[in-house]
Formats: C-alpha cells, sequence, structure tokens
C-alpha cells in the first residue's frame, strides 16, 4: 500500500461506519429485523475494526452464528420454497425476540461510539 491511498481507505472506513450507525439504527426503529441486522453488522465488522474479537461486535457474531440457517434477509427469502420458508418463519420470530434485548444494546453501543457528534 502506498502513502497516496490512505486517504481512499479511510474515506472507505467512513463510509463503513456511516452504513454500520445507520444499520444500527434500523434495527432500533425496527425497520431491520434483528437476524439481518446482526448479519449486515458481521459484515461491515471488518471495515470498521481491525480486532476480530472486538467486544462491541461479538454479541452480533453470536446472533448470526445462532441463526444462520434461518432465511432473514430479502433476498435469501426470495430463494426459498414458500412452504420451507413458513416452516422456518417461527424460528426465526423466535430466535428474534431471543436476541432483541442484546441485539437492542448492542446497536446503542455501536451509535454511541461511531456515529459522528451532533
Amino acid at each position: 500500500m502506498n502513502r497516496h491511498d490512505l486517504p481512499a481507505m479511510e474515506r472507505s472506513r467512513e463510509r463503513s461506519r456511516e452504513r454500520l450507525v445507520e444499520t444500527a439504527r434500523a434495527v432500533l426503529r425496527g425497520e431491520l429485523g434483528v437476524v439481518a441486522g446482526a448479519r449486515a453488522v458481521n459484515r461491515l465488522r471488518h471495515e470498521v475494526v481491525a480486532d476480530p474479537l472486538d467486544p462491541d461486535f461479538l454479541r452480533f457474531v453470536a446472533i448470526d452464528g445462532d441463526t444462520d440457517h434461518l432465511p432473514a434477509e430479502a433476498a435469501e427469502r426470495a430463494r426459498w420454497d414458500p412452504a420451507a420458508l413458513a416452516a422456518k418463519d417461527a424460528e426465526l420470530a423466535a430466535a428474534e425476540a431471543h436476541w432483541r434485548e442484546a441485539a437492542r444494546e448492542g446497536c446503542e453501543r455501536l451509535i454511541a461510539r461511531f456515529a459522528p457528534p451532533t
């Protein structure tokens, strides 16, 4: 990496932080489910922090790992057979309820840490 790439890398990291904060806010507003939100946070964490064991992200790793067999995101759900999807929806609802409080706390921490000061 040359030093001229640093500003571009920092802009990319800043955009990732913005997407992370918006994702966390969408989960808190109920616009994005807990499981889908955890997956989105997990995808962004490697672009935002260097430490793979960063404690502010571990709960989202746990949610994603516990629910990785469930179709939670729209693109994924579109590929499922409707009957199979209906069978998994009850399990997804239970997982959402189980993880809701942990996700809420995690989202609040991410917003406090990564949102720009207002």
